[in-house]
């Protein structure tokens, strides 16, 4: 399906609120949280009353701004992430958000160990897709690296955020699939 076609449908489903994951959110989810918010507004989402936050799965930095090389990242690319704020993944969270996005299998693991046993409503996904052949669905935390591994997981969720939008319509459409087969079994 071509990027304009799933922007077409994702514009026809009620509003989402995507959350994106990663370890301290200082790093990587904040780079994701401000691409897709860009890439909400420039589809048509946004107005239509989409939002993203982002969240870690450690509370290690709660409270601390963006890592500064995440912060100059995306503002020689035209984002701004002077205001962010690292919070951990809760419950709540969980709650309130339609679509978690991790950013590699470990916080998707971890992600999983903090949902609630009722309420909640999200769907987890990894926001790479496990066919990537040199990633094997992990966006690789530039943390430990230099400016360049700044550049390269900016790049490389630019790269993806297609996929992403891809994965949101997939899993929109199969939750409401089953809600419709539970609705039709329990009629019986």
């Amino acid at each position: 399906m071509s990027a304009a076609a799933v922007s077409e449908a994702l514009l026809a489903l009620p509003p989402q609120r995507v959350l994106c994951l990663c370890l301290g959110n200082i790093c990587r989810s904040p780079l994701a949280e401000v691409i897709m918010r860009r890439e909400l507004a420039a589809r048509g989402l946004a107005a239509r009353g989409w939002t993203v936050l982002s969240a870690g799965t450690s509370g290690e930095h709660e409270g601390d701004g963006a890592d500064e090389r995440s912060v100059a990242v995306a503002r020689k690319n035209g984002l701004d992430l002077s205001k962010h704020r690292a919070q951990q993944l809760t419950q709540q969270h969980w709650k309130d958000c339609t679509i978690i996005l991790a950013m590699d299998s470990s916080n998707h693991r971890n992600a999983g160990r903090v949902r609630p046993s009722s309420g909640s409503q999200a769907t987890l996904l990894m926001y790479l897709p496990q066919s990537s052949k040199k990633y094997a669905g992990d966006v690789p935390d530039p943390w430990y690296g230099d400016d360049s591994g700044f550049d390269d997981c900016f790049a490389l969720l630019t790269k993806h955020v297609d996929h992403v939008f891809e994965s949101i319509l997939q899993a929109t459409q199969e939750q409401a699939a089953a809600g419709a087969s539970a609705k039709a079994g329990a009629a019986l």
